[in-house]
């Protein structure tokens, strides 16, 4: 009998779910690992990805560690659980993806930053002032101050 058919049988008559699998029995955290899932969080949410190497690498522990860290944080949910190439995701990315070298939207926003430092810096070579966009200037008020605040109270 092939192992899929034999396992659905017993997940189908209700015997599955009553074995003890040892593997699921957790062991207390060490203390390396307790003391590593603060910075081991934040640093997922940041990268929005999470996986054994990443964080041996990024906390400088061991990989018996590593695993003991992802764990806790499986625990927590703050990650999903690893997918088959070993790479968990954060539950709650905190989209530090701008500041990350190499990402879209860091290019993005490099381009838009780009695009608006060469436009000032044609209008300061040319002297060209009217050509501003009337949008960016300040609404004057009835009174004709531009800061909003009525003569009568200055």
């Amino acid at each position: 009998m092939k192992r899929r058919t034999f396992l659905s049988g017993l997940t189908s008559l209700g015997i599955l779910p009553n074995i003890p699998l040892p593997a699921l029995a957790t062991a207390p955290a060490s203390t390396a690992a307790l003391e590593s899932v603060k910075a081991a969080e934040i640093i997922v949410r940041a990268h929005n990805s999470c996986s054994i190497p990443m964080l041996q690498r990024l906390l400088r522990v061991e990989a018996a560690i590593a695993q003991e860290v992802q764990g806790l944080l499986i625990k927590r949910g703050a990650i999903t659980a690893p997918s088959v190439a070993g790479v968990s995701q954060a539950v709650n990315p905190s989209n530090l993806d701008v500041f990350l070298p190499g990402s879209s939207a860091r290019s993005g926003l490099d381009a838009k930053i780009k695009e608006a430092v060469k436009d000032k810096v044609k209008q300061y070579l040319t002297g060209d002032d009217s050509a501003s966009d009337p949008s960016d200037e300040p609404e004057q008020s009835a009174e004709g101050r531009q800061d909003g605040i009525p003569s009568s109270h200055t």
